[in-house]
C-alpha cells in the first residue's frame, strides 16, 4: 500500500519536472523583450513568442534553444551569435535579419522566409528548411562562377600548321560551282583550290 502511493507520487512529479524544464525562460527578458525590443544576451529558452512582432529588434547573442517563433516577424532582426536550436521558426519572417554565427542546429524553420538574411558562419546543421525562401545556395570553393543558362560556343578545330583544309563538296579536283578561282595541282596527283584575286572593277 505504501508502495503504490509513493509510485503515484513520483509519477506526478515527472511532469511537473519537465513543466519547470520547458519554461526555463526568464519571463522579465521575455517583457523587456516584447516592450522594447530590446534583449542583447537574453535568457529566451523555450520562450512562447509566436505571432509577435519583433521586427527591428536586438537579439544578439540570446538564448532562444527551444522557443516558439512560429509565424514570428523578425524581419530586420539582430540575431548575430543567438542560440536558436531545436527552435520553432515555422513561417517565420526573417527577411534582411542579421543571423551571423547564430546557431539553427535542429531548427524547424520550414516555410520561414530568409530573403537577403546575413547568414556569414551561421550553423544549420540538422536544421527542417522544406520550403524556405532566400537560404543563399552553397557555392564550390573551386568554381565560384554562377552557371549561365546559355550553351558556350564550340571551339574552332585547330589545323596542323602547314596542311591545307580538305574542300568539302564541289567536283573533281576540288573546284566548287560558284566560286571564282583556279584549281591547281599539287605534289602527288592531289588538287586543291586556289582562290584568284578579285579583279578591279572600271568605273
Amino acid at each position: 500500500m505504501r508502495s503504490n502511493r509513493l509510485l503515484a507520487a513520483t509519477t506526478l512529479m515527472i511532469p511537473l519536472c519537465f513543466a519547470q524544464v520547458a519554461q526555463a525562460e526568464n519571463p522579465q527578458h521575455v517583457q523587456q523583450l516584447l516592450e522594447t525590443k530590446q534583449c542583447s544576451g537574453c535568457d529566451l529558452r523555450f520562450a512562447n513568442l509566436s505571432n509577435a512582432n519583433l521586427e527591428g529588434a536586438n537579439l544578439k547573442g540570446a538564448d532562444l534553444r527551444g522557443a516558439n517563433l512560429a509565424n514570428t516577424n523578425l524581419s530586420r532582426s539582430t540575431l548575430n551569435s543567438a542560440n536558436l536550436g531545436a527552435a520553432n521558426l515555422v513561417g517565420a519572417n526573417l527577411r534582411a535579419a542579421n543571423l551571423m554565427s547564430a546557431d539553427f542546429s535542429y531548427a524547424n524553420l520550414a516555410s520561414a522566409d530568409l530573403r537577403n538574411a546575413l547568414f556569414s558562419n551561421a550553423s544549420l546543421s540538422g536544421a527542417n528548411l522544406a520550403g524556405t525562401m532566400g537560404l543563399p545556395l552553397p557555392v564550390s570553393p573551386l568554381d565560384d562562377t554562377p552557371a549561365s543558362a546559355e550553351t558556350p560556343p564550340p571551339m574552332p578545330t585547330l589545323q596542323p600548321e602547314g596542311t591545307t583544309p580538305r574542300p568539302t563538296g564541289g567536283t573533281r579536283g576540288g573546284f566548287t560551282p560558284g566560286n571564282s578561282g583556279t584549281p591547281s595541282r599539287t605534289k602527288g596527283g592531289g588538287s586543291h583550290f586556289r582562290q584568284d584575286a578579285p579583279e578591279p572593277r572600271l568605273r
